[in-house]
């Protein structure tokens, strides 16, 4: 077993290398950050949450120096990155970046997106894990109201 990470970990670090030697313009520099993505997932997959961090945060830190912060996709990125942080019990990053991505979402989104209110569930969430009730509850009202305007009473 510890060998098979022992490859892991190699394997990860060469395609890293070559992958970043490779990358000298925008077409592969999104090449590299779907590779961080990929590699972040399969991290994720296997429980391996730090290694998904670490892969997630470079793809995270190329995406928004290619396409900007308040694209749609490093807004996705940046709630890959709450996630994750909630997974390793880094509740005040995820708290301070949900903080940041909540309203960025929604001027570019709108408040009714289905991103929107998955970044705002995840912000009463953080507030939530950190016993800060008297905000959580609000969003997570908030959240039920609009995701049940926007889908429905029928959605399942």
């Amino acid at each position: 077993m510890k060998f098979n990470m022992l490859v892991w970990i190699i394997s990860l670090s060469l395609i890293t290398s070559i992958a970043q030697a490779v990358a000298q313009d925008e077409k592969q520099s999104q090449f590299l950050v779907h590779l961080y993505h990929a590699l972040s997932i399969q991290h994720y997959e296997r429980g391996e949450f730090k290694l998904a961090l670490a892969t997630a945060e470079a793809a995270f830190n190329i995406k928004r120096e290619i396409l900007g912060e308040k694209h749609h996709a490093t807004l996705q990125n940046m709630n890959y990155l709450v996630v994750l942080y909630q997974k390793l019990a880094q509740l005040d990053k995820a708290l301070t970046l949900s903080e940041k991505l909540y309203p960025l979402t929604k001027e570019v989104l709108g408040e009714k997106h289905p991103d929107t209110l998955l970044c705002m569930n995840n912000l009463a969430g953080a507030y939530q894990a950190l016993g800060q009730l008297d905000k959580a509850l609000p969003l997570s009202e908030t959240v039920y109201r609009l995701t049940k305007e926007v889908l429905g009473d029928t959605h399942s």
